[in-house]
């Protein structure tokens, strides 16, 4: 995915779009997001879609250690100078269970270049890529 500093990534929350780096409260992780159905990027060509149907976990920092996570300042300017990166699986975390991630594992993306002129149209695009067809067989 083409993103430079002049594009606008948009997150598909639940109860609307915002914009990332920018429409938040103060104090909150600007590293990491949780999705909805996917992002929209607004940049000079235009406006394209992911759809992120099997890991809603989006991280727009730099992917090197740092120390301390990055908060959002509404009094500077926090530029989306990283590529957006889906982060499929973790075992960073604690837990009651193995560490290890072996077997196998399938995630899905869809990527939109159809898109309506404003982000907020694109969300039942997102939705649509990310229920695919229900079946059912009816016996009559």
């Amino acid at each position: 995915l083409g993103h430079n500093s002049h594009d606008t990534i948009w997150l598909d929350k639940s109860g609307g779009m915002v914009r990332a780096r920018k429409d938040q409260l103060s104090g909150s992780l600007i590293d990491y997001y949780s999705v909805q159905n996917g992002i929209v990027i607004e940049g000079l060509q235009g406006l394209f879609a992911l759809s992120m149907r099997d890991n809603p976990l989006l991280q727009l920092g730099p992917l090197e250690y740092q120390e301390s996570r990055v908060l959002h300042n509404p009094d500077q300017h926090h530029p989306d100078q990283a590529l957006p990166y889906a982060w499929l699986m973790t075992n960073y975390w604690e837990t009651n269970f193995s560490a290890g991630l072996g077997g196998f594992h399938s995630f899905r993306f869809s990527v939109l270049t159809s898109c309506p002129d404003e982000p907020q149209d694109c969300v039942p695009l997102l939705q649509a890529a990310n229920t695919g067809f229900v079946c059912f067989r009816l016996n009559t």
